[in-house]
């Protein structure tokens, strides 16, 4: 082995969110930090082909449904669906974001980068493809994220098929496009491209779409998605893909217990993610792996007590930019704040799809409460009730509330800003407080996070009244004197 050996004190491998944030941290206490990734610009997935420009494209969707409702509130006027000005849009959305993640930031704080393929030779021993270097360390920190699964279906392999990665490649906008999986990738962009003007049609293998999530939630969010023009077949499988004459596809569709042909110009893969962990060289070192990721402890630490792993790449089921950047802060507590090392608490992770109306989750879902067993009550409110709903004419969605002694085991938010409200209930949760806490807290005048007040109060006024009911009184009189 040959090449220049330096020593880090850390050695960071991905140059995405979490890894990039415990660069920061890192460089911040004074330490020798080397960051390593194969892609020209830092920023990683979410910011180049994930959550930046997806969330963008949605917010020029959601722009263009706005349109068309315009008229029934008084506003009226044409509008034209312009594929290469969003795309431009959607570039200089990145580039505005991109210093935050530049290599030039992140050289200044005195890490060293180096743009180049990795691989473990020894367990504290890291070679990088195109550099005659090799970094020693006392750490590493493996962030090197995932990818989109692709599902073998005959005849597709002769096609482009269209991921997250390449989708905005498009020269033009599609007539129709199918899109597998629906899941929360599948139904954003199912939404985002269906409000552009593409004929969007999904297919699902599960008996619902979104099927890991609240059943309320996901049957409101079908009602919509169909009512704006999208076809969704359940229980479908594809069987084969024709490429015709013509460039479009016919897909033979078992849905099921019939058989039809479908055609479409262009097929969307949204059927999960895979880590990278290839490559890497962890079959060289011993690191443990499964086909869903690294095995990590409660630290992010693998079985190589020096070698940690946080985000997409590890084996837990939370594949989110902010589960990534969590994972980024436990490692740097227990590496460098051993005082303040808390372990990881994966019990209260939030979730949000942001399609329209969004639909946000934490802790438990009524299934999953069942599945356990659980004792619970369930408050239910919808936003039919609620002022902000009725002025912005978004009055579907609702708030569902799993409660055990008026404390949240799970809750469900779907609304247009349900996202923002999950903090709420997130912080309340973790401090584990009772709803009672919401009800001691002002919130603002017209808002969409009174909902939770409104809901609240109505569930403690039905308590209330229950309580001191002439039934209940009776009763506990009896009880008092028996």
């Amino acid at each position: 082995m040959t090449g220049k050996s330096e020593h880090k004190d850390l050695v960071i491998i991905g140059g995405g969110a979490g890894g990039l944030a415990l660069a920061y941290k890192a460089a911040r206490l004074g330490l020798k930090v080397g960051i390593v990734d194969k892609y020209a610009q830092l920023g990683g997935d979410c910011l180049h082909l994930g959550c930046v420009p997806s969330k963008t494209l949605l917010a020029v969707a959601k722009c263009a449904q706005d349109y068309r409702q315009a008229a029934k509130q008084g506003l009226s006027g044409e509008m034209k669906v312009d594929w290469q000005a969003i795309k431009a849009h959607l570039v200089q959305t990145r580039d505005n974001i991109q210093p935050r993640y530049s290599q030039e930031k992140f050289e200044k704080l005195g890490c060293e980068v180096l743009i180049g393929a990795p691989t473990f030779v020894y367990p504290n021993t890291l070679t990088i493809a195109g550099h005659d270097r090799r970094w020693t360390a006392k750490k590493f920190v493996i962030a090197t994220g995932s990818r989109p699964m692709m599902l073998p279906i005959p005849g597709l392999s002769a096609v482009e098929i269209y991921t997250n990665e390449n989708i905005y490649q498009l020269s033009t906008l599609p007539q129709s496009m199918v899109i597998v999986g629906a899941g929360v990738t599948g139904m954003e962009f199912a939404q985002a491209f269906q409000r552009l003007g593409v004929k969007v049609t999904v297919l699902v293998h599960s008996e619902r779409i979104l099927r890991t999530l609240d059943i309320q939630g996901s049957t409101v969010l079908s009602t919509v998605l169909k009512r704006e023009g999208m076809d969704i077949y359940t229980h479908a499988v594809i069987q084969q893909a024709i490429k015709k004459d013509n460039q479009k596809l016919d897909l033979v569709i078992q849905h099921q217990e019939e058989t039809f042909t479908l055609e479409a110009d262009l097929v969307f893969m949204a059927t999960g993610r895979l880590p990278n962990i290839e490559n890497l060289g962890l079959e060289n070192i011993g690191i443990q792996c499964t086909k869903q990721g690294i095995v990590a402890d409660e630290y992010f630490r693998t079985n190589l007590k020096h070698i940690y792993a946080i985000g997409d790449v590890v084996a837990w089921p939370h594949r989110y930019t902010h589960m990534a950047e969590y994972g980024a802060e436990v490692v740097y507590r227990h590496l460098y704040l051993k005082n303040f090392a808390p372990k990881a608490n994966l019990k209260w992770v939030p979730g949000v799809i942001f399609t329209d109306p969004e639909m946000a989750s934490i802790g438990l879902t009524e299934q999953e409460a069942k599945a356990q067993k659980r004792k619970y009550e369930v408050l239910y409110w919808e936003f039919k009730d609620l002022d902000r709903a009725a002025i912005n004419s978004k009055t579907e969605g609702f708030i569902k509330l799993l409660l055990v002694n008026q404390k949240i085991i799970g809750a469900t938010v779907v609304c247009e800003r349900a996202g923002e409200m999950l903090a709420e209930v997130g912080l309340l949760v973790q401090k584990n407080h009772s709803i009672n806490a919401i009800l001691e807290t002002i919130h603002a005048y017209p808002t969409w996070a009174e909902g939770l007040r409104r809901a609240v109060q109505a569930h403690l006024e039905i308590h209330l009244s229950s309580r001191f009911s002439v039934k209940n009184l009776i009763k506990r009189a009896i009880a008092k004197w028996a």
